[in-house]
């Protein structure tokens, strides 16, 4: 049972199988075994096991014989570089608000990047300036993806030797998508919609909550995200927004993400969050 907020943000027991982690493991490691090897890579897990992207990608570490450093206070920025600088690290994990007190910090110069061949984001949307500054710094491009905790979770991601800033990239395998409309079709290639998905990696559903369960899962299986996302001609993934942060003014769509990543462009501004006000 892994806790999450789901889609409707009260906590819930996701129902994960030692089949649909294990199948997610496996689609996992389909894409990052182009470039790790086996037995021979070190991985900085700055984030705690009790949440699915650490935890999911900790396991698939694990087929991959990989040497994991868990630093169990990532808010600690200076003991993360202290760990940082201890091992000649070839992998990392981490999220956007991570990578903002890393790039912020002063010792961050300290650390050596010379080994560091993926730079694996998730959790959140790592914002477009965060990721052009964290390759300026390493020489590594971030590899992002997504995925819930109903999905085990990896549901897409991009592929580590032909990464896409600012998508979330393929899904992985024996993964099908939908972008659907509010009238429940598929949108035309292109257009917003929220995203679907089916996979061996879903949940069963939540524990005990056969209601939120119904709304979540369809009776054919697909699992409804909440995200608000698109497909690019190339078949690449681009997320737009959580279904439930839209604002809307005046009868337009206002996407919190977008708003946030021009303000953050902005050398005075470190962090920023947009809502809706009444």
């Amino acid at each position: 049972l892994q806790y999450t907020g789901g889609t409707t943000g009260i906590a819930k027991g996701a129902v994960l199988t030692h089949g649909s982690i294990t199948s997610n493991m496996m689609q996992t490691f389909a894409f990052l075994s182009t470039v790790l090897q086996i037995g021979r890579e070190t991985l900085i897990c700055p984030l705690p096991l009790y949440h699915v992207f650490a935890f999911g990608l900790s396991c698939m570490g694990m087929m991959l014989g990989m040497h994991t450093i868990l630093i169990t206070d990532p808010r600690d920025t200076q003991s993360v570089i202290d760990e940082m600088r201890k091992y000649p690290f070839t992998a990392m994990m981490g999220i956007n608000s991570l990578f903002v007190a890393l790039l912020n910090h002063p010792n961050i110069k300290t650390v050596d990047f010379s080994t560091l061949k993926l730079t694996i984001s998730g959790g959140s949307l790592i914002q477009p300036h965060i990721a052009r500054q964290w390759r300026l710094l390493t020489g590594c491009t971030v590899c992002d993806g997504y995925g819930m905790t109903e999905a085990s979770p990896v549901i897409s991601m991009n592929p580590p030797q032909e990464i896409q800033e600012g998508t979330i990239g393929l899904p992985v395998s024996n993964t099908f998508i939908r972008i659907v409309g509010e009238d429940n079709q598929d949108c035309p290639l292109g257009e917003c919609g929220e995203l679907w998905v089916k996979g061996p990696q879903l949940m069963k559903g939540y524990w005990r909550h056969a209601q939120a369960t119904a709304d979540t899962l369809t009776f054919d299986g697909w699992l409804k995200t909440g995200d608000i996302a698109l497909i690019q001609p190339d078949g690449y993934l681009r997320i737009v927004d959580r279904k439930k942060d839209i604002i809307s003014v005046n009868g337009f769509n206002v996407y919190p993400n977008e708003i946030e990543s021009v303000l953050n462009e902005h050398p005075a501004i470190l962090e920023s969050a947009a809502v809706g006000m009444v």
